[in-house]
């Protein structure tokens, strides 16, 4: 095989790597879930983090009948450390793990939702929509 050939070659396979990684970088996959407050007349608080290790979040401040949804990266295998929410109701400070979706477009697309709601015993609770 000439030398020519030989460098053909070698340029298409590098050209092809180089737009896989391309194509990879650009299809970045982020982890997101969603808090919902679907009361009518009260006002939610609360902090994520990411992990059991991270510092907690500034407080979100989640007004009635709206929706946030929190984004983060997701490594190259579509892994994150497990979000946690920490909230208070009136008796204590909850802290949960949150399940999340993985995403690829931040404008569009929601995570796993969870939403406030009131327990029988007047508590606030965080449950997960299916």
């Amino acid at each position: 095989m000439s030398t020519i050939k030989r460098l053909a070659i070698v340029a298409s396979l590098w050209l092809g790597m180089l737009h896989l990684s391309a194509a990879r970088a650009s299809a970045q996959e982020y982890g997101a879930f969603s808090i919902s407050n679907p009361t009518d007349n009260t006002t939610l608080y609360y902090r994520v983090r990411l992990g059991a290790n991270s510092n907690w979040s500034v407080e979100y401040t989640l007004p009635p009948g709206t929706v946030r949804t929190h984004y983060f990266f997701l490594d190259g295998n579509g892994c994150a450390p497990p979000p946690c929410i920490r909230f208070n109701d009136s008796a204590c400070c909850k802290v949960y793990n949150l399940e999340f979706y993985a995403v690829s477009d931040v404008s569009v697309e929601y995570g796993k939702t969870y939403h406030f709601a009131k327990r029988k015993c007047g508590r606030w609770d965080l449950y997960g929509d299916e």
